[in-house]
């Protein structure tokens, strides 16, 4: 009997959306090993090794390993299964060719814009349902200290950082300088907050009419080398900050409280002459959350500063143009977004009006670039999102919004109030964690006013990818089966495509390969073929593929 393929017939009772919905869950269920799985390839150098091959290179996995230090045989295979679950994320790009003297394929794996993000390049979140229950600064809980003091106190952890803000500052200031025009009339430029003057070296650089001063803790700046032009100097930036025409500082706001940010802004207000300026670059997030990749990354990034950072949070605009009229200053002009960040100036009392964006996108940036950086962005902070979303699980939110009724939409107040806590600041540091899933389409939100107090307040609802996370029995079944002859063997299994793709289904049983690989040896999910040659060594002489049912193929084995 020949093998017969997918029948024209899917379970009828089947709905589109609700096996979108359960890809979508199974995903992010799942997600916690794809960033393991990123920061293996990278630790194992996997696209150092690609780019080194040169532009376009496409390398089989045998040919990748030749260049790792291992003896281990099974690492071409192992490699493989780790290099498809990053295709299909779009890390990587993958085509299959034929071995003619064996009668078989091989993939072969290359760079894709986004994967460029972690090569090399020229220049070289626990406890949080605690926090919320109980109040706190889950970093803390863990350390003992604030993040920033932890720096001072391990060595490892100081190096460690100090190279994260290096490789991050380099990539993102490069764009900033191909897009920003406004250093260019500058005489001093101070980079309060600057750690090691990578950020000022860039600009000063680029610049060299610019006298850069980089601004820092002592321990941070006694392991700053000397660049030409630059001078290093050792302060507090909540006591005072170095005299310049203009001040600059990226990523520092959202470290702090707006108690701090106002102190620190006031800081910088006296520091500037009445025709000077404050440059800050920061990620601007929506009122309402949405689910585009950048917001993906940002809401992320949001996490880690409410679990590392004393009041640490990314801002609205409304909530920049707030903090810049509190410290004294007039205006305030966005002036250009670049690598998901906002480059705005802060404005001493001679221009009057708030001036909004000026330039909605940078004519000059590549919007396919800008794409990848979101992404690659994403990617390396994704580690937080299945951390939130455990969070979400142990805190009931899920089981609460669906005891509320049908198309319920409940305020972070209201959901709050059904947790066995007393920390007044549950309600607000939920409300984060909510729109991280928002931006995940785990959860709606919608935007209410207040009357009373004249401001608004965000609702949130369910899903239907939500709605797989509940624990009543309807929001997880799979859907029935029906009944079978009894001369066949049914298997119900995941199949994968010989050419990874990057659809949610493909991101969910990828993921799961690894849990084999990781958990069972030679477990493992299999393509179509792998299935059919199993069957005919088992003696059987057919396979049908029944049906797909939540990511999973209902399949006869035939005698």
């Amino acid at each position: 009997m020949a093998f017969l393929k997918e029948s024209n017939t899917r379970n009828a009772d089947n709905d589109q959306r609700e096996e979108k919905s359960f890809s979508c869950a199974m995903q992010l269920s799942t997600s916690i090993v794809q960033p393991m799985v990123l920061h293996s390839a990278i630790e194992l150098g996997v696209f150092d090794i690609l780019a080194k091959a040169g532009p376009g290179a496409k390398l089989s996995p045998s040919q990748i390993v030749a260049q790792m230090p291992t003896k281990n045989p099974d690492a071409a295979m192992m490699l493989d299964r780790i290099l498809k679950l990053l295709v299909s994320h779009s890390v990587l790009g993958c085509t299959v060719v034929t071995d003619e003297d064996f009668g078989s394929f091989q993939r072969l794996y290359s760079l894709t814009p986004v994967s460029e993000y972690f090569v090399t390049n020229e220049d070289g979140v626990s406890q949080l349902n605690d926090a919320i229950l109980e109040g706190g600064i889950p970093f803390n809980r863990t350390y003992g200290t604030h993040a920033f003091k932890y720096t001072n106190l391990d060595p490892r952890f100081n190096k460690v950082f100090n190279v994260a803000m290096f490789n991050h500052a380099t990539l993102v200031i490069k764009k900033i300088l191909e897009s920003y025009k406004g250093f260019e009339q500058l005489r001093q430029l101070v980079d309060v907050g600057g750690g090691l003057g990578v950020t000022i070296n860039l600009i000063t650089t680029r610049y060299p009419n610019i006298k850069g001063i980089n601004f820092d803790l002592t321990h941070v700046i006694q392991h700053a080398p000397p660049y030409p032009g630059v001078e290093h100097v050792e302060g507090d930036m909540f006591e005072n900050v170095p005299e310049g025409h203009a001040i600059f500082m990226k990523s520092i706001l959202h470290d702090w409280s707006d108690e701090y940010c106002l102190k620190l802004l006031k800081n910088c207000y006296n520091a500037i002459p009445n025709d000077g300026k404050v440059i800050v670059v920061e990620a601007v997030i929506p009122t309402i959350p949405n689910i585009s990749t950048s917001m993906k990354s940002t809401y992320q990034l949001d996490m880690v500063m409410m679990t590392q950072c004393t009041g640490g949070k990314e801002r609205t605009q409304e909530e920049f143009v707030a903090l810049a009229t509190m410290a004294g200053f007039s205006g305030i002009k966005f002036e250009c977004s670049v690598c998901d960040f906002w480059v705005m100036k802060f404005f001493n009392p001679n221009i009057m009006a708030f001036l909004k964006e000026s330039n909605p996108r940078n004519l000059d940036n590549d919007q396919r670039e800008e794409k990848s950086f979101s992404c690659a962005m994403q990617l390396s902070t994704s580690i937080v999102l299945p951390m939130v979303l455990h969070s979400a699980f142990e805190l009931g939110v899920f089981d609460i919004l669906s005891k509320a009724g049908p198309g319920a939409k409940l305020s972070p107040s209201q959901i709050v109030a059904q947790m066995p806590t007393k920390n007044p600041d549950a309600a607000m540091m939920l409300d984060r964690i909510l729109k991280l899933l928002v931006s995940h389409s785990m959860l709606g939100c919608t935007m209410v006013a207040d009357e009373e107090f004249g401001s608004f307040q965000r609702l949130y609802s369910l899903t239907p990818v939500s709605e797989y996370f509940m624990t009543n029995e309807d929001g997880v079944s799979l859907g029935p089966y029906t009944a079978l002859a009894q001369d066949q063997v049914i298997v119900v299994e995941a199949v994968i495509p010989t050419i990874p793709d990057i659809s949610t289904p493909m991101k969910s049983t990828y993921q799961l390969d690894m849990l084999m690989m990781t958990h069972y040896p030679g477990g493992k999910e299999r393509t179509q073929e792998e299935i059919m040659a199993l069957a005919t060594m088992a003696g059987f002489s057919g396979i049908k593929f029944e049906c797909s049912v939540c990511d999973l193929w209902v399949m006869e084995f035939f005698k």
